[in-house]
């Protein structure tokens, strides 16, 4: 800036030397209404002298003296016209090198303009219409301002004030930036046959990683400077950490990102594709098998086929996904991507070992709690209701019932219901799952559900439901958050155990026990997470696995974990392929079965206390997501459930507490359980011809 001033002065000074004819006008005391050559060697030192002093002057941020010109040989100043003025008030208004920034953030305010409540009150698709696609440079300016506070700052009078008002607007220009990401990843979703909102997905999120890493990296600059306490104040402790352990990402890593987006996609679109077996002679899909009027034993091994089919057509993407990101984790100076993931991205307080040997162990942990909630639950599965209900009856019946358990639910699911902040549909082209997508604008986010027509959909509402209430509760800033799943998914699977006691009313017919039905479902969710999650960690740390070997690995994983038998008979399987978290959200899954044990651990809580139950998960839900795991569990009263003792005792309370009801003589109860026996009983003995 300082330069670009001199510069100016210098040629303004210049042209008025050179210039004959022109009125008397004096520049400190000399004469300069002739030409430089004419110039004494007195008055080539006066100019010099001239020179300096206003040099001087621009280093200390003041105007020159001696620039106005002096008509009438008084010595003063020539009065300035108005029209002289106007050039001084537009410099004014050009002072503020973050102008334009500050008006987009302006605009980006004013559309999700906050109520009394402190949340944005505009629909899923008015949000969708904003989409506009990440802006690579949007924070440039701000970053360009940041990094004149890395070291002392002579200019600036309020340097701390400065630099806190500069990270609370890189902040909030970077949530902007990260819901745009969001947007065209749902978007996308909606309808994975679009190529082209496949390459705009993947695109914003190469774009939106880089923005993250160049915003860090300004943050991690002024936090390594003269400033840094007073940018500490406005910063989360746990947050300063992260910025401060970010590196710089080099252009291979660059490369690397924007490969592994692309791959995703990649996946996606293999997904979508026609795929068929021949099982004697007749063609069969996924769709097929899902007819119940196929053979159970037909049906079984045609899945198996299909699978291993589908898993042959991904390997070449899922190998080179691995290949990619063990390269970059080695950039941030980590042996393989399982453990930069567990550590950087996840925040995790427990390492790959410590899951790896909960694997091993789990199921003969967990097996009595799944043998009695088994027996408890009868024929109260909600696979095999059907369930058609309307999404807005779904969410009104989900609102009534819910709320009679944890009646601090009424505010947030009433704004999830009124804003219409959700997309459920069974179309075939949407992406399969569920997930709820936190936007810190909105101040809450909103819930993508891939319907099943059967009464899942209605537990599985419920899941993403708990998701939204926490982000309700609690907006974070995305830059440097560190997304700790092993809470998130406990206000997730917590309230799907509260509310397992409301089932009953939303599908009467059952005879069965919905609660024993959760449990069941949850320790399902204990030993699957941990196949998957130790089948993960073996993938990073043996890249060079072939696809046999990688279907091995995984029906070894299976065999040890969902029956706690022999892994040395295990066959292959290709049911990873089937997984989209695997290629979209590498070595998130053991936060499942974390979060379910910690879930468990609240209904325990509740069962022996409703009140005290209720109250630890909605202490829960306003827990700072800056908190790792441990630290927060500790601070609303849980047990930490890597431990394994914790482990069984939770374990213990639940299944004392259903053997109890099981025999406390409740006829529906015994008669479910003996009509189950029974068809256990002819399944083994159709197994065994």
């Amino acid at each position: 800036m300082k330069f670009r001033k001199l510069s100016a002065l210098f040629l303004s000074v210049m042209m008025l030397v050179s210039t004959t004819g022109c009125e008397q006008a004096q520049v400190a005391n000399y004469d300069i209404n002739q030409n430089a050559e004419n110039l004494t060697d007195e008055e080539k030192q006066k100019l010099a002298e001239y020179f300096e002093q206003a040099a001087n002057q621009l280093r200390e941020g003041e105007v020159p003296s001696g620039l106005l010109t002096d008509t009438e040989g008084t010595g003063q100043p020539e009065a300035k016209t108005e029209a002289a003025k106007e050039p001084e008030t537009k410099t004014e208004e050009k002072a503020d090198p973050l102008k334009k920034e500050k008006e987009n953030a302006a605009k980006e305010a004013e559309f999700y303009k906050l109520d009394e409540t402190g949340h944005a009150n505009v629909t899923l698709e008015e949000i969708l219409a904003h989409y506009r696609g990440v802006d690579e440079t949007a924070l440039d300016g701000i970053i360009a301002e940041m990094d004149q506070y890395d070291q002392e700052n002579k200019n600036d009078p309020e340097p701390e004030k400065t630099v806190t008002e500069l990270y609370k607007l890189l902040d909030e220009m970077y949530a902007y930036e990260d819901a745009q990401e969001t947007m065209s990843g749902v978007i996308y979703n909606l309808d994975t046959t679009v190529t082209e909102n496949g390459d705009k997905a993947a695109a914003d999120s190469t774009k939106l990683t880089l923005l993250s890493n160049k915003a860090k990296m300004a943050v991690k600059r002024v936090l390594e400077g003269p400033y840094a306490d007073a940018l500490k104040e406005v910063i989360d402790a746990h947050k300063v950490e992260k910025f401060l352990a970010t590196k710089e990402l080099s252009d291979r890593g660059r490369e690397l990102e924007e490969a592994n987006d692309k791959l995703v996609v990649e996946y996606k679109a293999v997904l979508n594709e026609p795929l068929t077996v021949t099982y004697e002679g007749i063609d069969y899909s996924f769709e097929d098998i899902s007819d119940e009027k196929i053979e159970a034993t037909i049906r079984n091994t045609v899945e198996t086929m299909l699978q291993k089919e589908l898993a042959a057509k991904v390997y070449p993407i899922y190998h080179q996904l691995i290949v990619n990101r063990n390269e970059l984790a080695k950039e941030y100076g980590y042996e393989n991507y399982a453990e930069y993931a567990y550590k950087e991205v996840y925040g995790r307080d427990y390492t790959t070992g410590e899951i790896k040997a909960l694997a091993d162990e789990m199921f003969n942990m967990i097996s009595g709690l799944m043998i009695s909630s088994l027996f408890l639950r009868g024929d109260a599965s909600l696979a095999a209701f059907t369930y058609t209900e309307s999404n807005e009856a779904m969410l009104e019946t989900l609102k009534n019932q819910i709320t009679t358990v944890v009646p601090e639910l009424e505010e947030s699911i009433s704004y999830l219901i009124d804003n219409k902040l959700y997309t459920f549909g069974s179309e075939k082209v949407r992406a399969p799952g569920a997930f709820m997508a936190p936007m810190r604008p909105l101040r809450s986010g909103f819930v993508y559900v891939t319907r099943t027509e059967t009464g899942n959909d209605y537990e599985t509402i419920t899941h993403e439901f708990g998701h939204f209430n926490n982000a309700y509760r609690v907006s974070e800033s995305p830059l440097a958050l560190t997304q700790h799943l092993d809470i998130l998914e406990v206000h997730s699977q917590g309230l799907e155990l509260l509310g397992s006691s409301t089932l009953s009313n939303v599908f009467p017919d059952a005879k069965g026990d919905f609660s024993a039905n959760t449990v069941f479902d949850m320790t399902q969710n204990i030993t699957s997470a941990l196949m998957v999650a130790a089948f993960e960690i073996a993938c990073y740390e043996k890249p060079d696995m072939t696809l046999e070997e990688m279907n091995m690995e995984f029906g070894k994983y299976m065999m040890i974990c969902m029956t706690g038998g022999n892994a040395e008979a295990a066959p292959e399987s290709g049911i990873w392929a089937e997984i989209h978290h695997i290629f979209e959200s590498p070595l998130y899954y053991s936060a499942y079965a974390i979060s379910a044990l910690s879930a468990l651990d609240i209904y325990a809580g509740y069962l022996d206390n409703p009140e005290e139950g209720v109250k630890r998960y909605v202490d829960l839900s306003y827990i700072d997501p800056n908190l790792p795991y441990k630290e927060a569990v500790n601070k609303v009263g849980l047990r930490d459930m890597t431990q394994k003792e914790n482990i069984s005792a939770v374990i213990d309370t639940i299944t004392q507490k259903f053997n109890d009801k099981m025999f406390s003589g409740d006829g529906n109860v015994l008669e479910t359980i003996g009509q189950l026996f029974g068809m256990l009983l002819l399944d083994y003995l159709e197994k065994e011809k």
